[in-house]
């Protein structure tokens, strides 16, 4: 029979507070990254001596603080300070008057909509590598970021401000400018982006962050990742698609006459399809158009005065009832 324990001479407070220090220690050691062991044995040999109702919380401590983990190396990301407004970002208040100035310009003239497009292009672009996108601190070249749209929108502003007050303001042709700006400047951005492997110091300057954290790609590749830009815009892919087009109706002539084409029709055709944008993704963005405009109205929700957002919530039903009916004869 084993020897009962005497436990007249024991103190359990005194052993207590010497398991506490050890636990203490054995949390220290473990931050350090050093071996627990022989601190865990000592303070379990003190454990046992205890009363079996004392046991199992300084156990349980015991286990904690083995398991405590090296403080983590302090980061040497430098955080990124996006200024509150475009205006205090370098040179973007004379980007936005400098481009109000030259669609202005172009619409007095008449000058054709794709020049004029070109010409704002580059500077939305400059724009935009002035202004970091917070999410990625790399330049916005998407324009997702509310600055980069304010000074855009603050662009258009100042057009229709002047022209308003000339008195020479035709709402149709300012859309109709709008749209070929944006469309130009998708395409000036995918081809600046492309041609930045050919530009090391521009993208060292503007993206090093990208280059950083994809050491293994080209320039191009790796802004193209971060920034999600696509390696064709829609013009490229209208271009393909009318030269594909071109390339099959030759195919065939050739075929038909018993010539030899420089590309097949089956070549061809596939070609078309593939530059051609699918109907449902057609369908699909034009949904999204309509889910954001939608969301629009119903942030703009807040401005208005009492009769107009019943006025909203009026238009707003009728568009609802009649996208439920539009559905249900699908």
């Amino acid at each position: 029979m084993a020897a009962k324990q005497n436990t007249d001479t024991i103190d359990p407070a005194k052993l207590t507070e010497e398991v506490t220090a050890l636990i203490e220690r054995i949390t220290a050691v473990a931050i350090a990254g050093e071996d627990t062991t022989p601190l865990k044995e000592e303070a379990e040999a003190l454990i046992k001596q205890l009363p079996t109702k004392d046991r199992t919380k300084l156990r349980a401590q015991v286990r904690k603080a083995a398991e405590s983990k090296p403080a983590p190396e302090p980061s040497t990301e430098v955080a990124v300070t996006v200024p509150a407004s475009y205006h205090d970002v370098e040179g973007l208040d004379e980007l936005v008057q400098m481009g109000a100035a030259k669609v202005r310009e172009g619409i007095s003239s008449l000058a054709k909509g794709s020049e004029v497009a070109k010409e704002i292009g580059n500077v939305l672009l400059d724009m935009r590598r002035r202004i970091v996108n917070p999410k990625t601190e790399l330049p916005d070249l998407r324009a997702d970021t509310d600055m980069a749209k304010k000074a855009s929108s603050d662009m258009f502003q100042t057009v229709e401000a002047a022209m308003k007050e000339a008195g020479n303001f035709n709402q149709e042709v300012m859309d109709s400018y709008k749209k070929s700006i944006r469309t130009q400047t998708a395409h000036i951005v995918v081809h600046y982006v492309a041609a930045l492997d050919q530009n090391p110091d521009e993208a060292q300057h503007f993206f090093a962050k990208a280059l950083e954290r994809n050491p293994d790609m080209s320039p191009t590749e790796a802004v193209r990742k971060e920034c999600k830009i696509s390696d064709k815009s829609e013009i490229d892919k209208a271009r393909e698609r009318a030269q594909a087009k071109s390339a099959l109706a030759a195919a065939k002539k050739a075929l038909e006459a018993g010539e030899e084409a420089e590309m097949d029709e089956d070549e061809a055709r596939a070609i078309v399809d593939a530059a051609t944008i699918a109907p449902i993704d057609k369908a699909m963005g034009e949904l999204s158009k309509a889910t954001k405009a939608f969301a629009a109205a119903l942030k703009m929700a807040g401005q208005l005065g009492e009769d107009d957002v019943a006025l909203l919530k009026e238009t707003m039903s009728k568009w609802l009832e009649e996208a439920t009916v539009a559905k249900a004869k699908l």
